[in-house]
């Protein structure tokens, strides 16, 4: 379905729907004349063909509204008796076949158009993001908290190393804070302020690597929140053993439940 703009002038092919919506509407494509009604049997046509097939049609005369005479035909569809005297008939009435017509009409698109939200609604929708990102906020700054106390062990936090704020230069860093580098998680080991040239990777004095989770089968540690669950697909060791899990949101021990062997 095309999208357009409020006015349908222009047909949008991308529109941002973070700052508008979409509502149905049409589009006029083109006016179509009235098409009349058309006669394809008369009634003199069907009545000299049921003729020709043996059935008997019989003449009818009544009068009209405007008061004149109206010829009418039956064709008989059924004959009673009663012993060999016929005593009645049905009767049907030939009418002509026609084609109906259609009064004139417009031929319109179904059409989407964008609606650009207000100042006001761009707020609203942001305070209600705001909103429903709130308890996911609250406890990721609880889960990175914890890892910096120490409460978490290092291969938890490194499995959820995106839930960490990214390193930055000109950052003042103090002992045991974690940040995220390059997909890895680094413990910094001594307070200072960051330089563009002292990033964790080759500043063995301030930061320590605690892991990355993209190396290999991480061992194994067991989840304590919804926060930190492994996902379909996740890798890791357990007593000795490489498994996969095979569900989201999985909290098992591998070897009970969840998790496939890939070892032979």
């Amino acid at each position: 379905m095309r999208i357009f703009n409020e006015e349908k002038t222009q047909e949008l092919f991308d529109p941002d729907l973070e700052k508008g919506r979409l509502r149905p509407d049409k589009l006029f494509k083109e006016h179509h004349e009235a098409i009349p009604e058309k006669v394809i049997k008369t009634v003199e046509q069907i009545k000299e063909e049921l003729e020709r097939e043996g059935k008997e049609v019989n003449l009818r005369t009544r009068q009209g509204d405007d008061g004149d005479s109206v010829d009418e035909y039956y064709v008989v569809t059924q004959i009673y008796y009663i012993g060999d005297k016929r005593v009645g008939n049905d009767e049907e009435l030939i009418e002509a076949e026609k084609e109906e017509g259609k009064e004139a009409w417009d031929e319109y698109e179904d059409i989407q158009v964008y609606v650009p939200y207000s100042e006001e609604e761009l707020e609203a929708r942001r305070v209600a993001t705001m909103k429903a990102d709130l308890p996911q906020r609250i406890a990721s700054i609880a889960f990175v908290k914890m890892a910096e106390k120490g409460e978490i062990d290092d291969m938890t936090a490194t499995e959820c190393v995106y839930a960490f704020t990214p390193w930055q230069p000109n950052v003042k860093y103090e002992a045991e804070n974690l940040r995220e580098y390059e997909g890895a998680l680094y413990r910094c080991i001594s307070g200072h302020t960051s330089q563009a040239d002292w990033t964790p990777d080759v500043t063995a004095s301030l930061w320590k690597k605690v892991g990355d989770p993209r190396e290999g089968y991480p061992k194994w540690s067991q989840p304590i929140s919804s926060f930190d669950t492994y996902k379909k697909g996740d890798k890791v060791t357990h007593n000795g053993q490489k498994w996969i899990s095979e569900y989201d949101a999985n909290v098992w021990e591998p070897g009970v439940f969840g998790w496939k062997n890939v070892e032979e």
